[in-house]
């Protein structure tokens, strides 16, 4: 198979390239290739070349910027999505489309697909709008698309403005931990579960479907910082700001239900394990 990854730089692609590498052709599309809003893939990629799924990770994804340029955030996905879209549908090529987290503040958990979608920012605005560009697009054209909902992704290499790697960095760079919030809860999945959700959903694509991608279960900040003291062997100074986000959520949580009866998937690392590995790479503990 030959598969085409947008966004090939990002966090996710990259752990996705390295886990498909010597199984599939892969083609890397990332901002170096040009700006996906306005350039077409028609345009990037050799029309010799057969491709058999395009897997579109490409996104303008930090939270605090797109408060910041909504119009940014949402000009871009959208018009990069489109591109993509047409690209499989004038070749006849299923897409598995990285959306995010779009339920907004829920009362009833854990979340099922079918929840109403209620965005907290501009960010999951953006991705539900193109989730809907994605569904008439299977309606008007007939593609096959399946989209993936990841709750909070966390794992080795991720940028450091996102919580989990921002607190490693703090216990490496300075005498204590300070954090905005202590009370929010999300469900996290590792990028490794992640991955291997892409590709075994990416093997019954047919029509239109959508899954949730989480742990099923939710951890405070407080959570996390205890299991870090845990897995360190010491415990840390933590300053609590009690900074609350726009429209900040206190408690999410994931039902994966659909994804593990379609095709087969379970998250393997619990986050005690996820951090561990973190850890490890950054010479924060021990392997025992």
């Amino acid at each position: 198979m030959t598969s085409i990854i947008t966004g090939s730089e990002g966090f996710i692609a990259k752990k996705l390239i390295e886990k498909l590498h010597g199984e599939e052709d892969l083609i890397g599309l990332s901002r170096d290739d040009g700006d996906l809003s306005i350039i077409s893939l028609n345009d990037l990629i050799n029309k010799e070349t057969k491709v058999d799924m395009v897997f579109h990770l490409a996104a303008r994804t930090f939270v605090p910027n797109a408060w910041k340029k909504p119009e940014e955030f949402i000009k871009e996905n959208i018009a990069s999505t489109l591109n993509v879209l047409n690209y499989c549908r004038l070749n006849k090529i299923p897409l598995l489309y990285m959306s995010a987290y779009i339920y907004g503040d829920q009362q009833e958990l854990p979340i099922k697909e079918n929840a109403a979608v209620l965005p907290s920012n501009p960010y999951a605005h953006s991705k539900l709008l193109c989730e809907q560009i994605c569904e008439y697009y299977v309606q008007a054209f007939s593609l096959d698309i399946t989209i993936l909902r990841p709750f909070n992704v966390y794992g080795s290499g991720q940028d450091k403005n996102f919580l989990i790697p921002e607190i490693i960095e703090q216990i490496k760079t300075k005498d204590k931990l300070v954090v905005d919030f202590l009370k929010p809860r999300r469900d996290y999945i590792h990028v490794e579960d992640l991955v291997e959700a892409i590709i075994a959903s990416s093997k019954i694509i047919k029509g239109f479907q959508v899954y949730n991608i989480g742990s099923g279960f939710s951890f405070s900040v407080k959570n996390i910082i205890e299991l870090i003291e845990e897995i360190i062997g010491r415990s840390l100074q933590i300053e609590e700001r009690n900074i609350i986000r726009n429209n900040e959520l206190m408690d999410v949580v994931a039902d994966i239900s659909k994804a593990s009866d379609s095709f087969s998937w379970k998250p393997k690392l619990t986050l005690k394990e996820g951090l561990k590995r973190i850890l490890l790479q950054e010479g924060l503990c021990s392997k025992n």
